[in-house]
């Protein structure tokens, strides 16, 4: 038996890439029951690990992340000891991070569609390699399934991406790897968000590290958002300087606070931008938050960075205040 366990930030949110884990194991190793756990970093501890070493499964899954990884860390290394013969994979943007494992662990690096075939052959045999690489995969239909919005994902946020892969090469970023942008066709991602929004959800938070690269394609499905689905809240993380003026157009007419936009501006320290590979205009940047701002209708988030090469104290001062004068 399999077994998916989600460590997530809080109880609201779930783990999207273990949805297509599920779906691939189902599609390629059908005989194979699979469970499903979710759980939160701020679970107690024990009760975590009890509940997971007291499974009969003979392999479980984790996907790794920036804010999971210390309690992952923590759990592998005790269930290597609890259980010995369990076989552990580890896969996300944070499984090299972890550092030295158990022997029982195996890595698994890039995007579960483009497993190679060993892969599952081994997983059947029950005899895991240490490493496996991925291809990547030209297509990532949605993973879920109607069962799913009255079951795992009831009462939680709905992750999304209509793309794969950022425009940008920022060197601090795990997708300046990524090497290109590949999107959905604009019809299957309409397709897709309609069966979201059938779920009624609180909020449908789309991944794409930047959704709005391709303005024109942003704007319609912002458009299909605005016409379907008043009553939904939709998060976008946005490049600041990539507006149109037919953008704000349209988003002067969306319903308050049915998008929210995540905005990283990193840095207004033209040094440090050019260090870590982050083409931005500032003062587009700045205007364009600004107008955003006037038009009442966006809830806004705007991200800067602490650390970043050739920031100093007096840089990052005067990051801060320049974008804390724009008030977002």
């Amino acid at each position: 038996m399999f077994h998916l366990i989600s460590i997530n930030c809080r109880y609201s949110h779930s783990c999207l890439a273990l949805f297509y884990v599920r779906n691939a194991l189902e599609q390629q190793l059908p005989d194979q029951p699979l469970i499903f756990s979710q759980f939160t970093i701020n679970d107690p501890y024990y009760g975590t690990l009890l509940r997971i070493s007291g499974e009969s499964a003979k392999t479980i899954f984790f996907s790794v992340y920036i804010w999971n990884h210390n309690v992952i860390r923590r759990l592998i290394n005790d269930l290597a000891r609890l259980r010995p013969n369990l076989s552990i994979i580890l896969g996300g943007p944070q499984a090299l991070a972890l550092g030295e494992l158990p022997e029982q662990c195996t890595l698994f690096l890039g995007e579960i569609e483009g497993a190679p075939k060993e892969f599952y052959q081994d997983l059947e045999k029950g005899c895991l390699q240490t490493l496996y690489r991925a291809e990547k995969p030209q297509t990532f239909p949605s993973p879920y399934r109607q069962e799913d919005f009255t079951g795992a994902l009831q009462h939680r946020q709905l992750y999304y991406e209509s793309s794969r892969g950022c425009p940008f090469s920022c060197s601090y970023c795990l997708s300046s790897g990524s090497n290109g942008v590949r999107h959905k066709p604009v019809d299957l991602v309409k397709e897709e968000l309609t069966a979201l929004i059938a779920a009624d959800p609180m909020i449908i938070k789309l991944v794409d590290r930047t959704f709005n690269d391709h303005p024109e394609r942003a704007l319609t499905i912002w458009q299909f958002l605005i016409n379907r689905a008043e009553q939904v809240r939709f998060h976008f993380e946005i490049a600041p300087d990539r507006f149109t003026e037919p953008m704000f157009d349209l988003l002067a007419t969306v319903p308050c606070d049915q998008f929210q936009f995540e905005i990283g501006i990193q840095s207004c320290h033209p040094q440090t931008l050019a260090a870590v590979n982050r083409k931005m205009d500032i003062e587009t940047t700045c205007r364009n938050i600004q107008r955003l701002l006037d038009l009442d209708t966006i809830h806004l988030h705007v991200d800067l960075i602490l650390g970043l090469p050739f920031e100093t104290e007096i840089s990052f001062r005067d990051s801060f205040n320049q974008v804390f004068q724009i008030a977002p």
